[in-house]
């Protein structure tokens, strides 16, 4: 089917940061899946499709930041669309749990994940 994501998107906000080439640039979260997450910047970037970044996502009232190696897929003006490629096991906890909690449907998530293990 075109255009069905598997994968829901939550809307969050967060502080994140790109690292790529020994440099950090700062940026928003806009939303976050299993799969990947959509960032904002207020400046251009001077990524392109297909550069591998870390990505460091900062939860709000906690001292937890979730880590991921991450290929940008999507790029249009300020927004870049990153699918996540690695991520530690606390990383991948952290995120399950966030997205349970604040999508109201935990069962689904827990289903994505299993899903998310299966295809990877």
């Amino acid at each position: 089917m075109c255009g069905y994501r598997y994968f829901n998107r939550l809307k969050f906000q967060a502080r994140a940061q790109i690292e790529h080439s020994n440099k950090t640039y700062a940026a928003e979260l806009f939303d976050i899946s299993l799969r990947g997450a959509l960032l904002h910047s207020i400046v251009p970037l001077p990524l392109t499709k297909g550069t591998c970044c870390a990505l460091k996502i900062h939860l709000p009232t906690s001292h937890i930041s979730l880590k991921f190696h991450a290929e940008l897929v999507h790029l249009n003006e300020n927004n870049y669309g990153f699918k996540f490629l690695e991520a530690d096991i606390d990383t991948m906890t952290h995120l399950r749990n966030l997205l349970g909690y604040n999508t109201g449907n935990p069962d689904q998530i827990t289903d994505e994940f299993h899903f998310w293990l299966d295809s990877v």
